[in-house]
């Protein structure tokens, strides 16, 4: 079935009949709500699917106290989590998912460099990186300044 656009005509009637409906909206209040306030109301509530994801590549700083200092990584997509998650060997797991996060926050990191560092710091580091994206579900982890400190709250 062929699809016609119609008229230059035909369309601006449809325009016009979407203006007057626009125009006759009401409020519960009875009062004409704006055009104009409706817009940017909308605009303001849109969640822009492109900013999320270029969130999801910005690089996020976390102090490790217990390393006396910070690392900068970058949140795992789902994608790259379910690829990590698809490893068998947790100890090799948590390695992967570290080497992601640091890798895509410095391309100039390597997987060799990350398996070069002490178990125990892959460790803080992984801990660390969990405990902060995972604050929104466990409000009460606001404020933890130390991993036993998350152990204890969780």
């Amino acid at each position: 079935m062929e699809r016609t656009t119609g008229t230059t005509e035909e369309t601006g009637s449809r325009v016009e009949t979407a203006k007057e409906t626009w125009d006759r909206l009401e409020d519960i209040d009875g009062k004409k709500i704006q055009q104009d306030e409706v817009l940017v109301k909308e605009a303001r509530n849109l969640l822009k699917v492109k900013d999320v994801l270029m969130a999801a590549s910005t690089p996020l700083e976390i102090y490790i106290p217990e390393l006396e200092g910070k690392i900068v990584y970058c949140r795992l997509t789902y994608a790259e989590m379910a690829e990590v998650a698809e490893i068998e060997d947790r100890v090799e797991a948590g390695m992967v998912k570290l080497y992601r996060h640091l890798h895509k926050a410095d391309a100039s990191i390597s997987e060799e460099s990350v398996r070069g560092l002490p178990a125990m710091w892959v460790t803080l580091m992984n801990t660390r990186i969990s405990v902060a994206e995972s604050r929104f579900l466990l409000p009460a982890l606001n404020d933890v300044t130390t991993i036993s400190e998350a152990t204890r709250r969780a």
